[in-house]
Formats: structure tokens, sequence, C-alpha cells
């Protein structure tokens, strides 16, 4: 269904930390909501869906960031999964199957979003749960026929890149050290 035939949705992506689909992994037992965003804030209730990347089964990459060692870890056996095995999403625009393609662990850095028309889903989380360093990046490609046109998700504000946390709340971590030591 198109999103101008969902009421629900009228055409509008969901709000910023609003369920915006579910993630299904069969391979890896994982079914979680996907919220809209990928603030800090946002990835506490569930994988997040990276603003101005396309919409999961649209044309351009769709892109998903999860934590792997905190609040539930739902992406915690990303890097397990293999070429071959399906990622299926349910949105407010349908049902979409996805096959890996690769995995692979990324340096350090900001992830830029590719541009392309092809139909791509990415999975990100980071390499290490403490301290988090580097990424795993898990690409893959829609098995059926993408929407007619690309459809991107909201502009992304610099508390949304790639699992860059909250610098607002590092002296809390620093608190919790101390007192750790």
């Amino acid at each position: 269904a198109a999103s101008g035939e969902n009421p629900a949705f009228a055409g509008h992506t969901p709000a910023d930390g609003a369920p915006a689909g579910i993630l299904t992994i069969p391979s890896i037992g994982l079914s979680q909501v996907i919220v809209q965003g990928t603030s800090a804030a946002d990835l506490q209730n569930g994988p997040g869906l990276m603003p101005k990347g396309a919409v999961p089964g649209s044309r351009g990459d769709a892109v998903v960031a999860g934590r792997r060692g905190t609040y539930g870890s739902p992406f915690r056996d990303l890097a397990s999964l293999r070429a071959g095995a399906v990622v299926r999403v349910v949105d407010y625009l349908g049902r979409f199957d996805y096959r890996v393609t690769s995995v692979r662990v990324l340096g350090s850095g900001s992830v830029a979003i590719r541009p392309t028309a092809q139909p791509l889903l990415t999975l990100l989380t980071s390499r290490s749960s403490l301290p988090p360093s580097g990424l795993v990046e898990v690409n893959a490609v829609l098995t059926g026929k993408p929407l007619p046109t690309a459809i991107a998700s909201p502009p992304t504000s610099t508390s949304e890149l790639a699992l860059g946390g909250d610098t607002s709340r590092w002296w809390q971590l620093l608190i919790w050290f101390v007192l750790l030591v």
C-alpha cells in the first residue's frame, strides 16, 4: 500500500521517535520495532531509521542504526549475519524483503548514506559494546520491486549521526566510571 492509502500516516513519515515499522531477521531471532530517527534518545526505544536516507521499500539507501550492548541490545548479533539472510521490514508503505549481500567491519567515523537508485537497506551497529569502536555494517538489497519513486525521510540533526550518541551525557558516564573505580 502506498503511504497515501494508509490513513494512519496520511502520506507523512512518523514523528521523530515514533514507531516507523517492524524489522524482522529470522536467522538471528530478531523482531523489533523501528523508530523514526537515530538520536541517542530515539535509539533507547529501538533501532532507528536514519533521516535523509530512503524509506524501506523505495529506491535509495534506507539506513537503520541500533544499539549493540545497551537498551535491550537489539543489534548484538548483527555481525553474525551471512550473505543470503532474509531481512524483512514492514512499515507504513508495505512489506519488503531484503537479502543480505555483505557484512563489513568499518573503522570509527561517521557513515555517509550512499546515493543510489537501487533499493538498499543498511543496518549499522557498533563493533564492540564498551567502549564503542568502529561499526558493523550489513548491506542488503530488496528482493521484490521497489516503490515507483524514491521517498526520503526528514532531515537529520547532528544528534542523529549513526550511533553518535548524546554528547551532553558524557559527564554522567564519567561520574559512573569514577564511582566504579
